[in-house]
């Protein structure tokens, strides 16, 4: 279970969490903003203690997500592939024992480009992926599916070591904003990032690389 999921959408269990992940996936295949399909996502969350009660089915459910949906702005043909898909899935586990229908699995060419984007929001904005528990999630799903094919290695820029040596700077005073309950945590992420990349062609190795560390490593 992804423990970010369970928390953000109010998940009960693991089964919970993979009918949200499918949906999510479907959503995506429909073309979905993914804004859209997590906001969904975050207006079900409000209906649950209902559905848990008693005091709302399924389908009442349904109906609250169409109207929610129309108020996003959400065209029907993007609404309508969340019907089909209810039913097609609610079908699938009633004559599969309640097992989740299999997640169709992402073309190479599918998997790299959506990899490269997170990598590309990982390298440039770590203060955004390291508070995206999800698409820290995504980010090792797509590595474990892409094992295996050459990738190019990533290289620090010259920025890169420019901003190392400033970080570095901040660690050495325990009330800079590297220390903060606050900031610290995306500092020091950014401070692992730059270190995870191979140094530039021809040049030593950064000089945070030999032996400092950071909380938590």
């Amino acid at each position: 279970m992804i423990p970010s999921m369970a928390a953000k959408y109010r998940l009960r269990t693991a089964e919970d969490v993979g009918l949200a992940e499918r949906f999510l996936a479907a959503a995506k295949k429909a073309g979905w903003l993914d804004t859209q399909a997590h906001g969904v996502l975050q207006f079900y969350a409000t209906l649950a203690p209902a559905m848990e009660s008693g005091k709302m089915d399924a389908n009442g459910a349904l109906t609250q997500l169409w109207d929610f949906c129309a108020l996003q702005n959400i065209p029907e043909e993007h609404r309508a592939p969340l019907m089909a898909w209810h039913e097609t899935t609610t079908d699938y586990l009633e004559s599969h024992d309640g097992n989740l229908p299999p997640m169709a699995r992402p073309s190479s060419e599918e998997a790299q480009r959506e990899l490269a984007e997170i990598e590309r929001v990982f390298k440039d904005e770590p203060a955004n992926y390291w508070k995206n528990e999800l698409m820290q999630s995504r980010r090792y799903d797509l590595l474990a599916l892409t094992h295996g094919e050459a990738k190019p290695i990533a290289k620090a820029t010259s920025s890169h070591l420019k901003r190392l040596s400033k970080l570095e700077g901040m660690m050495g005073d325990h009330g800079s904003a590297y220390w903060s309950p606050a900031t610290g945590p995306a500092l020091q992420a950014e401070y692992r990032n730059i270190l995870s990349l191979a140094p530039p062609d021809g040049a030593a190795e950064t000089s945070g690389s030999a032996g400092t560390t950071t909380p938590g490593e």
